[in-house]
């Protein structure tokens, strides 16, 4: 048998060839939430750490809003390559990492070397690990079959140090945040292999060690939800978008079944209306008939049952769990379940080449390869009539750019499984099985490829005349930018048909849409709460960012220290300044920079506080308080202050993430930051810290020429790192200690 790591090696040769851009070019993926979330928290985190600290705040996005980024992974990566190189190198890492992952967990099951290669290739390579690049349910999948691995081996000989590697592994995952493939990972181990009696201390010492390690994770995360929309639970409507339909899950089989979604017009992607916003949360699903093939002969009832539950799952709204999944209102997007039926059938599918022989694999694959040849024929020569035909069962294909999408994407790919099906059929007749990889690897590049789409790093650099139109912006005083991205901007502004969606991301990217702007150093606020985890009253949700309607929240981005708001649509002089414009390749409209006006600066002084019971009550009051005169303070009372009148001077000076430093020489009164109001702020040297206006801070001053020092210091640091250094110490002593006595559980 071939030695064991060749299987790395393979995948790796693949993981190469599908990045080839990423990793010998200089390219970075941009698809998506990359450019908006991913690589500006990278970034800021990169930035953070250089200073030597490791950020639980970021001043820069929201308003000020917490921040915890505990996966070591990508604190390792922003420490040695920056925000940009760990961003392109996370995506090559983890792909590397899912298939090798299969690939161990099919030969800890018993899979030969081809089946093993097989079901890696089939997880590493299917469409919904490829379509979710740095989501964190896509970090976490990473990790799913090297945990449920780590699992097994625990069961199977119960010592120390694997229990240890088993709470190692189980840390690391959980600290992506992706929860619900956590959860999958959890059914699919405990599925495969329930507990046993013997194991039960090995077990006992893990569920321990992983407690430990995972305390700055489960304290941080706690933290950070707290009084976010996350905390409260999604409402069902929320909770059960982007359940998958039927169709949806047929595109788990059928090669370019929608389209391009990346296509820059409705006719090259026809199943919009499957899906919330016209847009699905996975680009692609499919996993290919080919891993079907030989997953058929893979016999593991338990794979079947798991993989049948991923997708029941998966159906949401559509499906017999809707009930249970709008009850677990933590969780969004139901077909995120689609990762436990992925990674079971990539077992099966691993599993069944070592089992398939004879002449009925080659009947089987003449079956299926004949109705996938039919369609690709039909697609080619009548691509109206077959819509037509199929519309009864799928009405979207009623739309009249569903036979432009057949026309053009399905013929080559349904003819091409077809015969890939066949070959696979007759190299399992003539005794060559072994060499299926190979065709489900090129099918699997064929297919997805497209779906880690990458450009230079330079097509997102600030243009010039990006650059001088935010001059003012960068020499001003510290005041925030909120930026209405795209909305505002009319489809026929394109200059030609852009043939991708590259230019979109760039154009948003220039527009500085949220929260890119922390790449060039700027601070924004009302961010999208992309997460459910922005504060309250911290984002605006993008039908709001429409510049037509400014005049309903102007007065919010006045209250929240926004001084600068780039739009694409001409802004009302009574309520922002036009400051200059800048002309972009892409489209005829020009981009412009205002000046709010009625701005507040970031921090001021007020004479008088009102107090209130909490953030609504807040909010309701500021609607007749002059903010230029007043705070509303959420407290139970306030004690009687001395009102004064006088001049008043204020400066800010941020000293980091976690330190704030304001001069004031005013009368006594009222000092207002309007930072986003933290429970780990405080003022140092003591004194009363308020919710302020229903978001940000305030203190009382005696008035006279005072410095004030804010720090941010939550209370859940000490605890969380007294749990990991005990987790690590722990791992260490077990990893040194070779087995459990469990002679008396035996007993």
């Amino acid at each position: 048998m071939p030695n064991p790591r060749w299987i790395h090696v393979a995948h790796a040769l693949l993981v190469a060839v599908l990045f080839a851009p990423t990793l010998f070019l200089g390219e970075m993926p941009y698809f998506r939430d990359v450019v908006y979330t991913y690589w500006p928290d990278l970034e800021f985190l990169s930035r953070s750490l250089r200073t030597g600290t490791f950020p639980l705040w970021h001043p820069g996005a929201d308003g000020g809003a917490p921040f915890f980024a505990p996966y070591p992974p990508h604190l390792l990566l922003a420490a040695l390559f920056g925000g940009s190189g760990a961003l392109r190198l996370s995506t090559v890492l983890h792909v590397q990492l899912a298939a090798s992952g299969a690939s161990e967990l099919a030969r800890q099951r018993g899979t030969s070397f081809a089946g093993a290669i097989a079901a890696g290739v089939a997880f590493g390579l299917g469409g919904v690990v490829l379509s979710s690049l740095l989501y964190p349910v896509f970090l976490a999948a990473a990790w799913m079959p090297w945990l449920v691995r780590a699992w097994l081996r625990l069961l199977e000989r119960p010592t120390p140090p694997r229990a240890a590697a088993l709470a190692l592994l189980a840390a690391v995952q959980l600290s992506t945040f992706g929860a619900e493939v956590c959860l999958q990972t959890a059914v699919l181990a405990f599925v495969l292999q329930p507990p046993r009696r013997k194991a039960a201390r090995a077990l006992l010492l893990s569920a321990v060690l992983f407690a430990a390690l995972a305390a700055p994770v489960l304290l941080g995360a706690r933290a950070m939800a707290a009084d976010t929309a996350r905390a409260a639970g999604f409402p069902p409507t929320v909770a059960l978008a982007y359940s998958a339909a039927p169709a949806v899950l047929a595109e788990a089989l059928v090669p370019g079944f929608f389209g391009d979604l990346r296509g820059f017009s409705a006719s090259q992607f026809w199943g919009a209306s499957l899906h919330p916003n016209g847009f699905p949360f996975f680009v692609s699903l499919y996993q290919g008939p080919l891993v079907l093939l030989f997953a058929v002969f893979g016999g593991s009832r338990r794979l079947w049952v798991l993989s049948a539950l991923g997708l029941l799952l998966a159906l949401g709204s559509h499906g017999p769990f809707a009930p249970l999944l709008a009850q677990a209102s933590q969780f969004r997007a139901p077909v995120k379940f689609v990762f436990l039926a992925s990674l079971s059938l990539s077992l099966l599918a691993g599993a069944g080449l070592d089992r398939v022989r004879g002449r009925r694999p080659l009947a089987l694959a003449l079956c299926l390869a004949v109705p996938f040849a039919a369609l690709g024929v039909a697609a080619a020569f009548d691509p109206r009539g077959l819509a037509g035909a199929l519309a009864p069962l799928l009405p979207p294909l009623g739309d009249p750019h569903a036979a432009a999408v057949i026309a053009e994407h399905w013929p080559r790919a349904l003819l091409r499984v077809a015969l890939l099906m066949v070959l696979c059929g007759a190299l399992v007749a003539a005794g060559r099985a072994r060499i299926a990889p190979l065709l489900l690897a090129g099918e699997l590049l064929a297919a997805n490829a497209g779906l880690v789409p990458s450009a230079p790093v330079s097509h997102f650099a600030l243009r010039p005349e990006v650059a001088a139109l935010l001059a003012p912006v960068r020499a001003g005083e510290p005041g925030r930018l909120f930026s209405c991205g795209l909305c505002g901007l009319p489809s026929q502004a394109w200059r030609g048909r852009p043939r991708t969606d590259l230019p979109l991301f760039a154009l948003e990217r220039q527009a500085l849409a949220p929260r890119a702007h922390v790449l060039d150093s700027i601070d924004g606020a009302f961010d999208e709460d992309r997460m459910g985890l922005t504060p309250p009253g911290a984002a605006l949700p993008p039908p709001l960012r429409d510049p037509t309607r400014i005049a309903a929240y102007h007065r919010t981005l006045a209250l929240g220290n926004v001084r600068w708001v780039l739009s694409w649509r001409p802004l009302p002089p009574a309520l922002a300044i036009p400051r200059g414009e800048a002309a972009l390749a892409e489209v005829d409209d020009r981009l412009g920079l205002y000046e709010l006006v009625g701005a507040l600066p970031r921090a001021y002084w007020v004479p008088r506080g009102i107090a209130v019971a909490d953030r609504r009550a807040a909010w309701r009051a500021l609607r007749d308080a002059d903010e230029r005169a007043v705070v509303v303070l959420e407290a139970p009372a306030l004690p009687a202050f001395a009102v004064a009148a006088g001049p008043a001077e204020v400066s800010f000076a941020p000293a980091g993430p976690h330190r704030v430093r304001v001069q004031a020489r005013t009368p006594p009164g009222f000092v207002v930051l309007l930072d986003g109001f933290g429970a780990g702020w405080r003022l140092e040297g003591g004194g009363q810290l308020w919710r302020a206006n229903g978001r940000y801070r305030a203190w009382w001053t005696p008035g006279g020429a005072r410095e004030f020092t804010l720090v941010y210091a939550p209370g859940w640091r000490v605890p969380a790192l007294a749990g990991l250094a005990l987790g690590v110490l722990g791992v260490l002593v077990s990893a040194l200690t070779r087995r459990l006595d469990t002679s008396r559980v035996d007993a």
